[in-house]
């Protein structure tokens, strides 16, 4: 399909898509590391979270609005590519939600510092 688009419209299209790569790039792939590197504890991967959330409703209150048809279209494909992101914080809470069930089934303490340790950096990365 083509559209002629006007050099405004086009640097208007171009805005949601570079919100989301920044916000990936800032809250995902530099903030989780230095959470982890902190050592904040589990609690302090609650902010890389609700960032990106934040981003999230940000592209959909934003993708709801109206301007011309293609500016709308690339806030609406912007929040739908940050449905993926959403999809990948549900499955890493899953994976620490289950890596802290197996953690309960050690007897030892040192052990269940292991497993919880192991098992939550994978699901992180």
């Amino acid at each position: 399909m083509q559209f002629l688009a006007s050099g405004t419209e086009i640097t208007q299209a171009q805005l949601p898509h570079n919100l989301l790569i920044a916000g990936l790039f800032a809250f995902n792939l530099l903030m989780a590391p230095a959470v982890l590197a902190l050592k904040i504890g589990m609690v302090g991967l609650l902010i890389p979270l609700f960032s990106s959330s934040a981003l999230v409703a940000y592209l959909y209150w934003r993708s709801k609005k109206t301007a011309s048809w293609f500016v709308d279209m690339h806030w609406k494909l912007a929040f739908r590519h940050s449905q993926w992101l959403m999809l990948g914080y549900a499955i890493s809470a899953t994976l620490i939600f289950l890596a802290w069930l197996i953690s309960l089934t050690a007897h030892e303490a040192s052990m269940r510092h292991i497993i919880w340790t192991a098992l939550t950096r994978i699901a992180i990365l």
